[in-house]
């Protein structure tokens, strides 16, 4: 059997180190130009024992996972808006018994890369469309008149927008009423009281219905997020200049953080002397699925896409793989009838996963920033 993976996020290069482990051939399609495309892939991620580490170690790379993770970056923080004030935090986790340790995106990537056989990533292919001819699947690809046939399977790992959803369903994703603005400070700018009120985890202060998400980098600077309630299209039409990051953090700040936030936390934005990135921040329905089509299924963000406040997203997308693998292995990949059964035995218990999960962000969303009118 032959499987084509459309996306090289976690999700799909998890799958793929998973696939190629267990002498399946598999490639691997990504948009991106080359690795070094994105060298900021947001903030760092949290990742669980029984989903993202369990894949992990599945693809014999948990030991290596161990080396990168920070078991200190558990450490969370609620603060007061207004004041700065620390109201409530976890403890550290015991020594030796970290339950969920970050680790940067980048190295997360860098390690699955570094997994997959020589040559199975293909960068800078950007998928058009899927044609089935018989019972294999032709890839075709944006402004290049050269495709990759005969797939037996195609997985889209593509993320929010993902092309190949398309092929299974007509539904899009809806915004959730959320936008997040995002930016990092550099370690060498990064304040010492800043330095001690993040500490070494994720610190969170929350004012009407916006919230402030700051978090320590590997490298030991600060990212910073500002979430806020928006309407659709706000990013383009609120007049902030987003290509000057300078002019956009000032406007940012005398917008919609001069009253009832501590000055530190306004520091945060006007400090960071990085770009800022807004993005509006979409989802698909919670519950939402899409009928079974022979060879071709989802995984991760193009799959379940939610908002980011149940903290599960890579998570999940890493789970995905690892089902999805083991229900490839369990039916042996040698015919059209036993793949067919072996992505069903994955998405049933996936959509169920998705949906629990999607309930739970979307809760979170309406509790933090009120409901979408």
């Amino acid at each position: 059997m032959k499987t084509a993976i459309i996306g090289a996020g976690p999700g799909g290069l998890t799958l793929a180190r998973l696939l190629q482990r267990n002498h399946f051939v598999c490639e691997v399609y990504e948009r991106d130009a080359s690795p070094a495309a994105r060298p900021y892939q947001g903030s760092s991620l949290d990742l669980h024992t029984a989903s993202g580490q369990q894949a992990l170690k599945e693809a014999g790379l948990l030991d290596e996972f161990n080396a990168l993770s920070r078991p200190e970056g558990e450490a969370f923080r609620v603060c007061d808006a207004a004041t700065a004030k620390i109201k409530f935090k976890t403890k550290p986790p015991k020594p030796g018994k970290p339950n969920k340790p970050e680790i940067d995106r980048l190295l997360l990537r860098n390690l699955l890369l570094d997994s997959l056989l020589p040559g199975s990533v293909h960068w800078g292919k950007q998928l058009d469309y899927v044609e089935q001819v018989g019972q294999t699947h032709i890839l075709h690809f944006a402004n290049e008149p050269q495709s990759e046939s005969e797939f037996d399977l195609v997985v889209g790992a593509d993320g929010a927008w993902s092309r190949l959803r398309a092929v299974l369903s007509p539904e899009v994703p809806i915004f959730s009423g959320v936008t997040a603005i995002e930016t990092i400070i550099s370690k060498d700018l990064v304040r010492s009281d800043v330095d001690e009120l993040v500490g070494h985890g994720s610190l969170i202060a929350n004012r009407g219905t916006q919230s402030l998400w700051c978090q320590r980098q590997g490298d030991g600077g600060v990212s910073a997020a500002q979430y806020m309630r928006t309407p659709e299209g706000w990013v383009a039409q609120c007049g902030i200049n987003w290509e000057d990051s300078e002019t956009a953090r000032v406007a940012l700040v005398d917008r919609h953080m001069s009253e009832g936030w501590a000055e530190i936390f306004r520091h945060m934005i006007l400090g960071s002397g990085a770009e800022i990135w807004p993005r509006a921040l979409y989802m698909m329905p919670v519950g939402w699925r899409w009928n079974p089509k022979p060879g071709i299924t989802l995984l991760g963000d193009a799959a379940h896409l939610m908002t980011p406040f149940a903290g599960v997203g890579v998570n999940l997308a890493m789970e995905d793989a690892l089902e999805l693998s083991r229900a490839l292995l369990r039916w042996g990949g040698d015919g059209r009838e036993s793949l067919t059964e072996a992505i069903a035995e994955y998405e049933r218990p996936m959509f169920e996963r998705a949906q629990l999960n999607a309930a739970l962000t979307w809760k979170n969303l309406v509790r933090n920033f009120g409901t979408h009118e």
